[in-house]
């Protein structure tokens, strides 16, 4: 019944936090009919965080983002052999972070002398899950052509929405020859109105418990700094966390960005409220400093988009998602202390040990060969030694990535709005116009978010 032949191959790059899994079918059949196709999974896991599945490509109007995929194959059924007369049918399934979309054509061809025909029906689907919707183009041609030219032809152009209720708009066209064209145009809106929305969620109770989770806890040395001694090893009770007295501790959790509004939760409503944030951390009586975490989250879990924006806007962005509680940054003592340093020698020989005298005296190091024990020797050649590490003053400014800023400007100039109008993500910077739009109305209209290059100066 089935005969499936596929080549595939998996990596998994932990140094790029990166996973890849490819597959093609060769040489397969179902029925007595050939079978193709491809398919691709892709997960990143670091600071491009992003995910998709794919089994035989994606929406039309979805573009890929820049995770070294290959051409990618539709799921194709031959359902006559050969290529004249031909009708074969294709079909593609793809999950992102954004969207869940799958969509089929049949197409047709067949040839007589100059004559020929050609025909398809294609559909292409989008989906969202609260409240429940999809929106289906769908399309469909057949032609009678003479060489490229056609004789006669009717399409069908469609999109339909539902399904409560289902609303169905389209094109048809009929062409006869050179001289005639029907076209006509149609909206139907038919089946009833239901309430599909699913019930709003609490969202507190959920962050309070990752909040609470001791795998979201954890001890950090501070960047640059090593564990220069062995200290004795401390038995853990329960769930307590053992930190360093000089490091760092980090709390986070994956369940909302923090210092948002969000529009929703998944595909539920948030029902406790739509914006949430640490204040402070206190450990005993004192309020240490603190700094703000991110972590990669799904815009379109958190935020409404349209379905345009779902296919064209990033699957993840980086958002605040807890808080870094910093310990002391250096340790404290005297700049420096006076030491002698005197070495022993002794001969060790098993053979001629009658034959050695031994060395009595103590030996005070010069200066200058202390030095070049001191920056030649193993302390000088260890990986974390400031000598190891130390930049070269010919060495050039460091080169990074830092994630682009927006801004809210006001729409006629493209000048920030004021001196606290940027912001370190989109949904920021969109979060706060809403603010700034709830006190004064007067504003809406008059301020867009835009990325930093597009800011004008004045």
């Amino acid at each position: 019944v089935l005969r499936l032949q596929v080549n595939f191959l998996g990596v998994i790059d932990f140094e790029k936090q990166q996973l890849s899994f490819d597959a093609s079918i060769y040489d397969s059949k179902l029925l007595a009919f050939p079978l193709s196709g491809d398919m691709a999974i892709r997960l990143y896991w670091g600071s491009n965080a992003n995910f998709l599945l794919t089994v035989g490509g994606f929406h039309p109007a979805f573009e890929p983002p820049p995770m070294n995929l290959p051409v990618i194959r539709r799921l194709s059924l031959k359902l006559l052999q050969g290529d004249n007369p031909r009708l074969t049918l294709e079909t593609y399934f793809a999950v992102t972070s954004n969207t869940v979309q799958f969509g089929a054509k049949l197409d047709l061809y067949a040839a007589s002398g100059r004559f020929n025909i050609i025909g398809f029906l294609a559909f292409d689907v989008l989906f969202q899950f609260n409240p429940f919707y999809f929106i289906a183009q769908i399309s469909a041609m057949l032609a009678l052509r003479a060489g490229s030219s056609s004789i006669a032809s009717i399409s069908l152009s469609l999109a339909l929405e539902g399904p409560t209720p289902w609303i169905a708009n389209g094109t048809a066209k009929l062409k006869l020859f050179w001289f005639l064209t029907v076209k006509v145009r149609f909206s139907k809106t038919f089946g009833e109105e239901r309430t599909t929305i699913l019930p709003d969620i609490e969202v507190f109770p959920l962050l309070e418990g990752a909040l609470n989770a001791s795998g979201n806890w954890q001890a950090q040395l501070p960047p640059r700094r090593h564990q220069s001694v062995s200290l004795k090893e401390i038995e853990q009770i329960g769930d307590s966390i053992i930190a360093h007295p000089f490091g760092i501790l980090e709390i986070s959790q994956k369940v909302v960005p923090l210092n948002l509004r969000i529009d929703k939760f998944g595909e539920r409503k948030p029902a406790d409220g739509n914006k949430f944030s640490i204040r402070d951390v206190e450990i005993g009586s004192d309020t240490p400093d603190t700094t703000p975490t991110k972590e990669s989250f799904a815009p379109a879990q958190f935020f409404e988009k349209t379905d345009s924006e779902k296919l064209s806007s990033p699957s993840f962005e980086k958002y605040e998602n807890g808080v870094r509680v910093s310990g002391s940054d250096k340790l404290q003592g005297d700049h420096y202390s006076r030491r002698k340093v005197e070495y022993e020698v002794f001969y060790i020989d098993s053979q001629r040990d009658s034959l050695l005298t031994p060395w009595f005296e103590f030996i005070t190091a010069e200066a200058v060969s202390f030095n070049a024990w001191a920056t030649k020797g193993a302390i000088g050649r260890s990986p974390i030694s400031f000598g190891q590490n130390a930049k070269s003053a010919l060495a050039p400014d460091a080169v990074a990535v830092r994630q682009e800023d927006f801004g809210i400007v006001n729409i006629g100039d493209l000048t920030l709005f004021d001196s606290n109008s940027l912001a370190q993500s989109e949904a920021a910077a969109l979060s706060q116009m809403d603010a700034l739009i709830q006190d004064d109305p007067a504003l809406e209209g008059v301020l867009e978010v835009v990325p930093e290059f597009e800011i004008q100066s004045l």
